[in-house]
């Protein structure tokens, strides 16, 4: 333990280092360091697609949905998310913190909870699908029992998980943190929900495009703007 806090994410180098040659290690760093750029990069990836997918859809802001005229990237989304990136970099210098456990550990943390949350609503999500729209000849265990049984089993993980929140950010017992960050995340689910309530009844034709995809599509001529069904 006093190892790590003395070395952090190096520990795993420093350790290999009083076992194996010298050039191992430097490629193990290397390796190490290229595959948190790659990591950074499939992220940004992600966040700049989905948004590129709300803006598309009605959902966000509709210039979210542009792309670049020569590579038809994303281009809005990207910048977006490095605009997000950006001002949690700065912060995390402005206020001091350590970027490896306050933005690295504690944001990986944070948003293996929402994954988590996620997952738990799209094993709900299936059992309703199923039971509103029939089989479509898939079988009760595809349509019911595993769908259904993932959902229990993932309630349990992530009531276990919020009540020992703290404990895995590493602050004390009864600290703000434990219990302010789940928060955050069922403020932001419930905002959500009332975003979507408001779509619904307010453009019904926006809530009527939500996940179809490039079917949704919005072309762009000049200032003219065309949404296709």
């Amino acid at each position: 333990m006093a190892a790590a806090d003395r070395h952090s994410t190096r520990l795993l180098f420093v350790l290999a280092a009083e076992r194996l040659p010298v050039a191992l290690v430097d490629l193990g760093n290397a390796l190490y360091l290229t595959s948190l750029f790659a990591a950074a990069l499939a992220f940004h990836h992600v966040c700049a697609r989905y948004l590129f997918a709300l803006g598309r859809e009605g959902i966000g802001a509709a210039w979210w949905a542009r792309t670049s005229t020569r590579t038809a990237a994303p281009v809005a989304g990207s910048l977006v998310a490095t605009g997000a990136a950006s001002v949690a970099v700065l912060a995390t210098g402005m206020l001091g913190l350590d970027p490896v456990v306050h933005l690295f550990f504690w944001g990986a943390t944070t948003g293996a909870l929402g994954v988590l949350l996620l997952v738990l609503l799209t094993s709900v999500a299936v059992v309703g699908y199923f039971r509103r729209v029939g089989g479509h000849g898939h079988g009760a265990w595809r349509t019911t029992i595993a769908p259904t049984a993932a959902s229990v089993l993932l309630a349990v993980v992530l009531v276990l998980a919020v009540s020992s929140y703290g404990t895995t950010l590493g602050v004390g017992p009864g600290h703000a943190l434990g219990w302010v960050v789940p928060s955050g995340l069922a403020v932001v689910f419930t905002l959500g929900l009332v975003w979507g309530v408001v779509l619904k009844h307010a453009r019904p034709q926006v809530y009527a495009r939500i996940g179809l995809g490039a079917r949704a599509t919005v072309v762009r001529i000049g200032p003219e703007e065309l949404v296709g069904r």
